[in-house]
């Protein structure tokens, strides 16, 4: 059954989260794009249930265990017709007996792990994003975890909300501003709580005053730490700050260059641990791609990053000790 609102029906779907010691379980058909079990629900049907009865359908999996995690709304899509649909997913974390195979319609089975090389789609990568950010410390078997005692800590650069010439000069793919604005609201919204931690690195709105930037944020959620952005208005967020997790030294900035062209940058010239900045977009990509692991920086900045905030926690997962080079989040890593 489809809910209407705003002119976009949402199909209620039913989206399963497996993991095994091989990474967590996923299925592709004949395009070869990889996607979590699940499907839409049937008349009455719990989504609950539907996630269960799709595993099955998909893989051969029988559930024995039901957890549920969280809502999310997936991407817009568009009919032949012109009618536009989105899933909204509820995702639950099975335990399932049985060896996966693939059923059905489905052509392929794979296992999913920070990293690796299968090709999924955008939505299937930002529900593991979530799940891997909302594992709790005994399911990550660590003494650390990049949640906080209220929430998860995510990063992200540059929204440039209603600044029009930014859709043009960073290739935006959006028509107006405030098509972009919204998108980039929902985007935020719909991954990060109001008791997350957000650290933005700069630019929230160019060439805004401090009164109409402070109406921008009160529509974002978390608890969010601003850094001074070149087009920030002066002291509206600190210069930088560092971050230590799981044996990693971050200092977060917005400008990455040690010789800006104006002013004096915070960096020190003896830092030799990792960066993480805005600034340059996408740009700049021969120096500044979203990992470059010779110099240490890691580009936040909306365009590399799917146009959402990421969390530490996924930053962490990808092992960036050994990845040499990472244009986008949806990269392939390069690794030493």
């Amino acid at each position: 059954m489809a809910l209407s609102y705003f002119n976009i029906s949402k199909r209620r779907r039913g989206t399963a989260i497996v993991e095994t010691e091989h990474g967590i379980v996923v299925a592709a058909g004949r395009s070869g794009v990889f996607l979590l079990p699940g499907g839409g629900a049937n008349g009455h049907e719990s989504r609950s249930k539907a996630a269960e009865r799709e595993l099955y359908e998909e893989t051969s999996l029988k559930a024995y265990s039901n957890k549920y995690l969280f809502e999310h709304l997936g991407h817009t899509h568009r009919t032949i017709s012109g009618k536009r649909w989105q899933d909204h997913h509820k995702v639950f974390l099975i335990k399932a007996k049985g060896e996966p195979r693939p059923h059905h319609e489905i052509r392929h089975i794979g296992f999913y792990t920070p990293g690796c090389h299968l090709k999924i789609s955008s939505t299937t990568r930002e529900i593991i994003e979530r799940y891997y950010a909302n594992k709790n410390h005994a399911e990550l078997k660590r003494p650390e975890a990049s949640s906080t005692r209220d929430g998860t800590i995510f990063l992200t650069s540059d929204l440039h909300l209603n600044h029009k010439n930014i859709i043009r000069y960073c290739h935006r793919p959006f028509k107006t501003t405030r098509s972009m604005n919204e998108t980039l609201i929902n985007n935020w919204n719909s991954l990060v709580g109001t008791n997350d931690k957000v650290y933005f690195l700069g630019d929230l709105a160019p060439f805004q005053a401090t009164p109409k930037l402070l109406q921008w944020l009160k529509r974002l959620n978390g608890d969010i730490i601003r850094i001074q952005g070149s087009h920030d208005p002066p002291n509206f967020g600190l210069s930088h700050e560092i971050l230590e997790y799981q044996g990693y030294k971050f200092f977060l900035v917005h400008n990455p260059r040690r010789n800006p062209k104006y002013g004096q940058s915070p960096i020190p010239l003896d830092w030799c641990n990792w960066i993480i900045h805005g600034h340059t977009h996408n740009n700049e990509m021969g120096e500044y791609p979203f990992i470059n692991g010779s110099f240490k920086t890691i580009n936040v900045s909306l365009e590399l990053t799917k146009y959402r905030p990421i969390s530490l926690e996924f930053l962490v997962s990808l092992d960036l000790n050994k990845i040499k080079r990472m244009d986008t989040i949806d990269s392939i890593p390069e690794r030493y």
